[in-house]
């Protein structure tokens, strides 16, 4: 052997440790540099970021049509079952506290729908058929206010009839249906003017009395808001009131307990 060769030999020897410690190193830089980097689709077996791209968007497609799959066999058996008539009638039990719903085979509702359903409840929490409440053991609805103006105590004579409110107006003005209903009467009083009878849910009654005309007859269905006659005078400020009454169930209701007059 070569002087030479057996000096470098002797040199590596010695450093041997040292040069191991910076092979470590270089190692784990590329390691690193290949596995954090987008190095890493350059190593065989790595898919094309184009080809992992549709690979993607078809496993997506095929779990779109497992779930429609799924749905429309769910909806297959459902129908095979009303028709081979295995749903029975007495099957189909009211919802309460005691029994529980029968879980249909198709999936829940989406969150999108859940979302809808639950703004609906908010809007609907403030609208005319859904303010429902419970008062003193009985249901009640709330109603708007056919007309504004100044509510005088029920003990008031023959003016108007026992039960009724009388209502003082400022002039003439239009008189609204409080809620959805039906009319049920439209008659004209002699020497009492107009009067007007309305049918609604929760077995409510509204009778209107002292108006000066109507705009609707009995048998026609009449929105809540809508304009149904006029009451008031722009002459005689002795005629400027209107007769409610609130009948519930055959029983006398005071206007004031659902529906804001003042």
């Amino acid at each position: 052997m070569s002087p030479k060769l057996q000096a470098f030999i002797d040199f590596i020897w010695k450093k041997r440790t040292l040069y191991v410690i910076y092979g470590m190193l270089i190692a784990f830089a590329i390691i690193f540099l290949v596995l954090a980097t987008p190095l890493h689709v350059l190593l065989p077996g790595y898919l094309d970021v184009r080809k992992r791209a549709v690979v993607m968007d078809c496993l997506m497609r095929i779990d779109s049509l497992e779930q429609e799959c799924n749905l429309r066999v769910a909806y297959l058996e459902n129908m095979t079952n009303i028709l081979r008539d295995k749903v029975k009638a007495n099957e189909i039990l009211p919802y309460d506290s005691t029994v529980e719903r029968i879980q249909d085979t198709l999936l829940s509702a989406s969150e999108r729908e859940m979302l809808f359903v639950d703004n609906y409840d908010q809007q609907e929490r403030f609208g005319l058929n859904a303010l429902e409440n419970e008062r003193n053991g009985r249901v009640t609805v709330v109603f708007i206010a056919p007309v504004k103006g100044k509510v005088v105590p029920r003990d008031y004579g023959d003016d108007v009839k026992p039960g009724a409110t009388r209502v003082e107006l400022a002039g003439l003005v239009p008189v609204l249906a409080p809620s959805d209903g039906t009319v049920i009467s439209s008659t004209f009083l002699m020497g009492e003017g107009y009067q007007l009878a309305i049918q609604h849910s929760q077995d409510y009654i509204t009778i209107y009395s002292h108006l000066r005309s109507t705009m609707v007859e009995a048998g026609q269905s009449v929105k809540a808001g809508k304009v149904i006659g006029h009451a008031g005078s722009t002459n005689a400020p002795s005629d400027c009131w209107m007769g409610l009454e609130v009948w519930h169930k055959g029983k006398s209701v005071d206007p004031a307990s659902i529906m804001i007059l003042e």
